[in-house]
């Protein structure tokens, strides 16, 4: 997969998009069917013609009913039943009434046309979950692919890049979207306040600028896909074994951590079975994607680089922290087998200093990423805790941030004779 040459070519022909999103998607796992029909046009009402190209049902059908169906088996583990086509040959319907970019008044024409001649042949669409339609290319139409609800244009495109993508759309995902951020200063970081969502941004999916690529863990997890294979990491934090995406294995292969308002998915990859195209550069780190609402945003974790998407796994020995939350994600190790990874809380719950001396309750507050605040005096007439905490502020069990100082109140002799 040549990711570099797949944004270039995103700019100059862009998917459209359909009009769900992963969070609207429903368990999928019976097998769907799709009737793809061929339809050819002459020159009319404001369209162009649309003569027959080289496409034949047999290449049609094969493309969804084998090997895009063999793509979603791989993807979902077995959890999908895949996908049946059947294809019309060339059937020849009115010009459709053309609208700008080729929009929805032309795409109602075809399809009420080409649903008439198909029907007029014995195809009885109600048995089909999805329908295509295909024609040749043509360059007014600022699309290649579009998807409402179960039906499909396909602007004389008929391959993996295309139609993976918009049966995806079917199944009720929308696009895979990256964020874009810079600091006060103009520098590049994973994730602030300012920042750009770029609609097919998301270089390790499908549903964004990969060709062949797996869906994204939470796509997969929204389709019912990840059951038992989705940690979610406790407000704590813990240490983690992400296994690569698309290895065949039951265990953990994404962890979804709840920060505040935001919600983060990790997944780590490898060169393994439809991922088979990833490069080293692609690979070499941990996924994070940002939950907001109506997507999931994958986050450039190495910005400093000149690769941009291509490297945006957080590498190990690398950690981030979120900087509009508490959760801080350090990767230790990656390597075939998966990546080892460490989910922590930048915050911390004061510890219970009474009774320890001052050089006591600082090592015990270090141990907690805490520090010794104001230290004063209070006189203790028992004269049982001379130089040892009596009180504390924050008091322990409270939640505070870690480096925060806890100020501690010191026994003194009383100016009487102890008793």
């Amino acid at each position: 997969m040549n990711l570099k040459a797949m944004a270039v070519a995103a700019t100059v022909m862009a998917l459209v998009a359909g009009l769900t999103t992963a969070a609207n998607a429903a368990t999928v796992t019976s097998a769907r069917s799709a009737l793809v029909i061929l339809v050819t046009w002459g020159a009319g009402n404001g369209s162009p013609a649309a003569p027959p190209d080289t496409m034949t049902p047999a290449t049609a059908a094969g493309q969804i009913g084998d090997a895009d169906s063999v793509w979603y088996q791989s993807v979902s583990q077995g959890e999908f039943g895949g996908w049946s086509a059947t294809a019309t040959g060339w059937l020849t319907i009115a010009p459709p009434v053309m609208d700008p970019g080729c929009g929805n008044t032309f795409r109602a024409s075809i399809q009420a046309s080409a649903n008439a001649a198909a029907q007029a042949l014995g195809y009885d669409l109600a048995r089909f979950t999805s329908v295509v339609y295909y024609f040749s290319f043509l360059w007014p139409c600022a699309w290649d692919g579009h998807t409402y609800a179960t039906n499909i244009w396909l602007n004389g495109r008929m391959d993996y890049r295309v139609t993976l993508h918009e049966l995806g759309h079917t199944l009720g995902l929308g696009h895979a979207k990256s964020i874009t951020c810079w600091d006060p200063f103009g520098n590049r970081v994973p994730l602030a306040g300012y920042c750009n969502v770029y609609e097919y941004g998301d270089w390790y999916s499908v549903m964004g600028l990969a060709s062949e690529g797996s869906l994204a863990a939470h796509e997969k997890a929204a389709l019912g896909w990840m059951a038992g294979r989705v940690a979610d990491v406790p407000r704590w934090g813990g240490t983690y074994t992400i296994e690569p995406l698309e290895i065949g294995s039951p265990a953990i292969q994404a962890l979804r951590i709840v920060d505040g308002t935001d919600t983060f998915w990790l997944e780590y990859r490898q060169p393994i079975g439809v991922d088979r195209g990833l490069t080293a550069a692609n690979t070499a780190g941990v996924l994070i994607r940002v939950q907001r609402p109506g997507a999931t945003l994958l986050m450039d974790m190495t910005p400093a680089s000149n690769l941009g998407f291509a490297d945006a796994g957080l590498p190990a020995g690398a950690t981030w922290t979120n900087p509009g939350g508490e959760v801080r994600i350090t990767v230790h190790a990656t390597g075939g087998a998966g990546a080892l990874v460490t989910v922590a809380s930048t915050r911390t719950l004061v510890p219970d200093l009474r009774g320890l001396s001052l050089a006591g309750a600082r090592q015990v507050l270090a141990a907690s990423s805490l520090a010794v605040g104001s230290v004063t005096g209070v006189v203790d007439n028992t004269c049982n805790n001379i130089g040892l905490v009596m009180s504390q502020s924050p008091v322990a069990g409270t939640e505070v941030a870690q480096g925060s100082a806890v100020n501690l109140r010191l026994g003194q002799m009383p100016k009487t004779a102890c008793p």
